[in-house]
């Protein structure tokens, strides 16, 4: 796997820092990983595979749609994620289901104001200290050495320790005595009952650049919530087992990620689009920092991966709902303010829907001959321009993602438009 150093204060502030699945991590010869990336996969298998994982995910945790979704893209694009909600609604769960589908090395704390850096770090290597005076942790079992670690009630941490962990959370390295020592997290996830509203936590918080806000289920899905708790209990004692899903995945569709947001930066009128959009949320009061720009670009970059196409503007409106409200009230207000950038990409399936009406009414006159030369010529002429504008559309990202679909379908009628008006010809 391709990986990239800390190379200055800019870049640093907009990407985290990547972290290798090597043999072994970084600075440690003693710890080895449980993941390896010598094997390739292709973007499609990957796609595949997180789709059944995320489908798994919903069945058992009826309700939750929105604390799934926001696990899948943490997940997929390494970016921190913190679940606001209050207790009992499976936010724990959700994070070791993820941890048993991948296999991997998973950490769970629960911090409070009495957590000791022992706890997170590992305690001090005494022998070391008095037999070579050097002063390091035995990291092993910890966050440090952990591939998915998840930190409950994160913002009740000392201060400390929270210091400590923005810069783990920022720039995914440890000091252990004089050695930095690269961590090899994935994604880091975390919890809290309720925003925290501490002016000192506020640079911890803006860290997490997914938050999902965490509602209980409502009443009429209790039932499924019964049935899902002992599939859920089968799976985390080892009775039955998760889809599997291999590290090499999720690297795949990183990746793919990547170049999709790359490739979303050469289509300009997408990222007027996106620059209009961040600007009038900008002038209703909500702040976004470049950082956050930046990065919830590549958000949208990963959430379109994971659907298997371009950049459009329904990816980056998912992006947004993430990254942009900083409470529980903000969500419903982001997401009316959002939807109506999503109605009017979606004014091209009306279009869509049209173009398909019109080739099977060609369709159906040539079989049938009943179309005069008069009629056929402008029907013709109408599909021909819708196919136009729809094409356009496309390559510039404006389509929504039920119109993509739709777009199959049409593809598939022009198909058999194309064979029936070749077989009229031959007779």
């Amino acid at each position: 796997m391709e990986t990239r150093a800390i190379t200055g204060a800019q870049t640093q502030e907009f990407f985290p820092t990547p972290y290798s699945y090597s043999s072994s991590l970084s600075g440690d010869g003693n710890t080895t990983s449980s993941t390896s990336s010598s094997v390739s996969m292709s973007p499609l298998q990957a796609a595949s595979m997180i789709q059944q994982l995320r489908e798994w995910l919903l069945k058992m945790l009826p309700g939750q749609e929105r604390m799934v979704e926001g696990a899948i893209v943490s997940l997929l694009s390494g970016y921190p994620a913190v679940f606001i909600g209050p207790p009992g609604t499976a936010k724990t769960t959700t994070v070791e289901l993820i941890a048993r589908a991948l296999n991997v090395r998973y950490a769970y704390r629960l911090l409070t104001k009495f957590t000791t850096p022992e706890e997170l770090f590992g305690p001090v290597d005494v022998v070391r200290l008095r037999n070579e005076g050097k002063y390091v942790r035995r990291i092993q079992n910890t966050i440090v050495d952990a591939e998915l670690p998840f930190l409950d009630e994160i913002f009740k941490a000392s201060s400390a320790i929270l210091n400590t962990l923005l810069d783990v959370l920022f720039n995914r390295r440890f000091f252990d005595g004089e050695k930095m020592i690269r961590v090899p997290w994935i994604t880091l996830y975390s919890a809290s009952n309720e925003v925290p509203k501490e002016k000192e936590l506020q640079a911890l918080y803006d860290r997490f650049l997914i938050r999902v806000f965490i509602k209980r289920v409502p009443e009429q899905k209790l039932s499924e919530v019964l049935r899902a708790s002992f599939e859920i209990e089968d799976v985390l004692s080892g009775v039955a087992q998760p889809p599997s899903v291999p590290v090499e995945a999720i690297i795949a569709l990183r990746k793919y990620g990547l170049q999709m947001a790359r490739e979303a930066l050469q289509n300009q009128e997408l990222v007027n689009k996106y620059l209009m959009i961040v600007g009038n949320l900008r002038q209703k009061g909500y702040e976004l920092s470049e950082r956050r720009i930046v990065q919830t670009l590549r958000l949208a970059g990963v959430i379109a991966a994971m659907y298997g196409g371009a950049v459009t503007v329904d990816d980056i409106i998912d992006a947004l709902l993430f990254t942009v409200p900083t409470d529980e009230d903000d969500v419903e207000v982001v997401m009316r303010e959002l939807e109506q950038y999503r109605l009017q990409s979606d004014e091209y399936l009306q279009k869509i829907v049209a173009a398909e009406s019109l080739a099977a009414r060609l369709e159906s006159g040539i079989l049938s001959r009943s179309l005069t030369k008069q009629e056929f010529v402008q029907i013709k002429s109408e599909l021909k321009k819708l196919i136009a504008e729809i094409d356009e559309a496309s390559k510039k990202g404006l389509l929504s993602r039920s119109s993509r679909a739709k777009m199959v379908e049409l593809a598939a009628r022009l198909q058999r438009l194309s064979e029936v008006a070749r077989q009229s010809q031959q007779q």
